[in-house]
């Protein structure tokens, strides 16, 4: 790997690349990508070899997946049953997984009440707990209702799509505590606020992913185990793989311009710019997010984006979030039957769990926290002193009010707003309104480019990125399945791949020995035997006029009414 310098002030001409795949973006769905193409490359035994260049806006590959030299994941970190892809690459780079810590006891802070409590839903008042059933189970029944590659073909797609979430959950709940809760869940997942994402958007999101408890849960769900020494270490480890098989990649190279060359007689058809770089290729991947391909200037002559394609991009967004750790020499929070973890619907951090680093001999415990939404925001503005101690200001309030939580022997955090070339995480959401408007074009996994521009090349531009995901969209795993995907598209486009076969298709992995199928999701008694508060107190005003009904029934049968 490569970091580009600019060039000094008296050369301003830029240097010629001359490729046959060009890939835009070194997180893991680009680095899959390549990685895709250079193993059926091997396999076709092409005497001569592909030759691919990967470009990185950053000076580090990995986007939003990003571990310290101490292994501390300050981006993407969790991992779950049923992320079989990107599971097959921990195994294949030899990384192994560990459990998050649900044993002892989980804190719940609700309605300013500290109750820990085991198992997975904090306790709540009965009509609050049928309030999150029957949330979950509308939730669980929308999606299943969506198609995950045409979310605009579900049944009521507009009126889902112009509801908001705020919205949905004042359709479904009668209890403000359940709202706060589920707005919690809504925040941990999206990074948004419950008014900023649509019914749509997020039951899409849901199916994408499995169901809600599926993205809810730690154990058993996407949160399940984490990678030892950090899952940063994916993007590394891929990088060297492909670069060792052949792939030149170059940091600190973002993207300026993208045009077409109608006369390219080698088929390098298209053209990408960057600062020192003029780059002929004769297929592209895009594995950036949506704000970051709208960000990219396409030559009007040549290879105009659709005013849809342009709008629809910039009308996804990410949300605001300040990844944490809070380091401690012990963890003190077991001494309290504690586990580490926290689910709150008020504070600096609404979602906690216990973070286990460094070696069995020398481990070092802390708390991740996450700093959510409006209170990311609202936080930045705080120094880094000012947000650590907030921090353990609140661990100590929820954790046995240790006073030793006061004192840590180390912070780290990560604003993802301060990224330049993501602006956010986990995923870019399309806003509210946007899937029937726009349809889902930022999800479109080939780009066409407008018509009426005349570009010869608009079929051999793919997009990548966990945001074209058909599953676990927004996670690593759907970011490993656009980047294979891509790269078998672009080699069907070379035309070394059949169409038919190849693509747009990925094949199944098998299971990870490490962590192997687990069923998750509501019970048939929760979809269909536990009322909802509106049904009870409904059923409750049948009985109480039956009862009244009837006693005025028996005391006529007596003769004891009295005639008004």
């Amino acid at each position: 790997m490569k970091s580009a310098t600019a060039p000094s002030d008296t050369d301003s001409s830029k240097q010629v690349r001359l490729v046959d795949v060009l890939v835009v973006g070194g997180g893991i769905s680009g680095l899959c990508a390549v990685d895709e193409i250079q193993r059926h490359m091997q396999q076709l035994h092409k005497q001569q070899p592909l030759s691919v260049l990967l470009l990185e806006a950053n000076a580090r590959v990995g986007g939003r997946c990003y571990c310290d030299e101490q292994g501390c994941d300050l981006g993407g970190a969790y991992f779950g049953p049923l992320q079989d892809r990107v599971l097959s690459v921990i195994d294949a780079l030899g990384l192994k997984l560990k459990k998050v810590n649900t044993e002892q006891k989980t804190v719940s802070f609700v309605n300013n009440k500290i109750k820990p409590f085991d198992g997975v839903i904090p306790p709540l008042n009965p009509l609050a707990l049928l309030d999150v059933n029957t949330m979950m189970v509308e939730m669980d029944r929308i999606a299943e209702t969506i198609d995950i590659v045409h979310p605009e073909h579900a049944p009521d797609a507009e009126i889902l799509d112009n509801m908001t979430c705020a919205q949905m959950m004042d359709k479904f709940c009668w209890t403000q505590t359940a709202k706060n809760l589920m707005t919690t869940g809504l925040r941990a997942v999206t990074c948004k606020e419950p008014h900023e994402v649509s019914a749509l958007a997020w039951c899409w999101y849901i199916r994408s992913s499995g169901n809600i408890k599926r993205i809810l849960e730690t154990k058993d769900g996407a949160q399940d185990s984490n990678v030892v020494g950090g899952a940063g270490q994916i993007p590394k480890l891929l990088a060297k793989k492909v670069t060792k098989a052949g792939c030149e990649i170059l940091l600190s190279q973002p993207v300026r311009t993208i045009a077409s060359n109608p006369a390219a007689l080698d088929g390098r058809c298209i053209i990408v710019e960057t600062e020192t770089l003029r780059i002929s290729a004769k297929a592209l991947i895009l594995a950036i997010p949506p704000n970051q391909q709208a960000k990219i200037r396409w030559c009007e002559q040549t290879a105009r984006l659709s005013p849809i394609r342009r709008q629809a991009l910039e009308n996804a967004s990410f949300g605001s979030i300040i990844k944490t750790f809070t380091f401690y020499p012990k963890p003190f929070w077991r001494e309290h039957s504690l586990n580490g973890s926290i689910v709150a619907d008020s504070g600096i951090a609404l979602v906690c769990i216990e973070s286990v680093q460094g070696t069995p001999e020398a481990p070092q415990y802390a708390i991740m926290a996450f700093i959510l939404s409006t209170e990311a925001v609202k936080r930045s503005l705080d120094t880094k002193e000012q947000r650590r101690d907030a921090l353990c200001r609140h661990f100590k309030r929820l954790f046995g009010d240790d006073e030793r939580l006061l004192s840590p022997v180390d912070y780290k955090e990560h604003n993802w707003a301060t990224e330049p070339f993501v602006g956010g995480c986990y995923v870019a959401l399309p806003a509210v309104g946007a899937i029937v408007k726009f349809q889902p074009e930022w999800m479109r996994s080939q780009l066409i480019a407008d018509a009426s521009a005349g570009s010869p090349c608009g079929d051999r531009i793919f997009i990548a990125g966990t945001e074209t995901a058909r599953r676990f969209s927004g996670y690593m795993d759907g970011a490993v399945e656009a980047g294979i995907r891509s790269g078998r598209n672009a080699l069907v486009a070379l035309g070394l791949l059949d169409r038919a076969t190849h693509f747009d298709t990925v094949s199944d992995p098998a299971p990870s020995k490490q962590m192997p199928f687990v069923e998750m999701g509501l019970s048939n008694a929760e979809k269909r035997w536990i009322p909802s508060v509106g049904q009870l107190l409904a059923g409750l005003g049948v009985t109480l006029t039956a009862v009244v009904l009837l006693w005025l029934a028996y005391f006529n049968k007596q003769g004891r009414l009295v005639e008004l």
